[in-house]
């Protein structure tokens, strides 16, 4: 009997190997001892320890070595999924989380809108309260209430307690023309009109004792009858004092005067009425 040629026993290997790793991509090793019968010139019997020929000891090793990676690769994929899973649990979780902020974006929307809606209507309500209050005022205004107002007081004795304004210490009389003293209060509803000058102010007479109508100006240093000092004294809080003389001496009886009083805020006019004494 002729020996296989190792070609042919390499093949036989190769094909048994093959078909018993396809299952479970495996190789079982092969134990104990193998025995090799030949015929060879010396008819000798050989004994050899192993798992065959040195290629299919090669091919085994490859074998493990493929199957070690394979094992290796899915616990790598096996990691890799876990934390794919991981992932999409914590994507899940972050997706819910968003849309439950875009639910709490939602409400504060409608309950912004909600107040803007009240803001308007508040707005408006405004609106409409403060046309009203300048209609109410308006009213008021020409009714005279809170609105420009002056109230006078005169004095007619205020030369004979020696005033400065005054040319002598005589009252006003028929004799001269020394003058009087108008002490004035100005307001705006409650408030003073601190701001006013005598330009602000005019004082006409047009009814007097003989019938001709007066009008009485301010006095200036040298005019007649009027001394020296202040002629206009503006107090700061709404009250004002002005010296005023006749343009001729003083006839005797009641005068009836009209005080004018123009201001930033608007105009009053106030009936002013004194007695000069013979």
């Amino acid at each position: 009997m002729s020996k296989p040629s190792p070609k042919a026993i390499l093949f036989a290997v190769v094909t048994f190997v093959a078909a018993s790793a396809l299952p479970g991509i495996a190789l079982a090793k092969q134990g104990g001892n193998g025995r090799n019968h030949g015929s060879g010139s010396s008819g000798n019997t050989s004994d050899a320890q192993g798992g065959g020929p040195p290629a299919c000891r090669d091919l085994e090793g490859s074998i493990d070595q493929l199957q070690s990676m394979l094992n290796s690769l899915n616990t790598q994929i096996a990691t890799i999924n876990a934390n794919v899973n991981t992932i999409n649990s914590n994507t899940n979780n972050l997706s819910a989380r968003i849309d439950a902020i875009n639910a709490s974006i939602t409400t504060m929307n409608t309950t912004l809108n909600t107040f803007t809606t009240r803001f308007d209507s508040i707005e408006s309500s405004l609106d409409v309260l403060s046309e009203d209050i300048a209609d109410i005022k308006a009213t008021l205004d020409t009714e005279g209430v809170n609105a420009v107002q002056a109230s006078v007081d005169v004095n007619t004795t205020a030369c004979a307690s020696g005033a400065a304004q005054c040319g002598s210490t005589a009252v006003p009389n028929s004799t001269n023309q020394n003058p009087v003293a108008l002490n004035i209060l100005v307001t705006d509803g409650s408030t003073p009109i601190t701001n006013l000058s005598s330009s602000n102010f005019l004082f006409n007479v047009p009814f007097t004792p003989n019938g001709q109508p007066m009008t009485f100006a301010a006095c200036t240093s040298g005019d007649t009858g009027c001394g020296s000092g202040t002629f206009f004294v503006n107090s700061g809080n709404g009250a004002y004092q002005i010296w005023v003389s006749p343009g001729a001496n003083w006839v005797p009886g009641t005068y009836a005067g009209l005080l004018t009083v123009n201001t930033p805020s608007g105009s009053t006019m106030q009936q002013v009425d004194f007695t000069i004494l013979p």
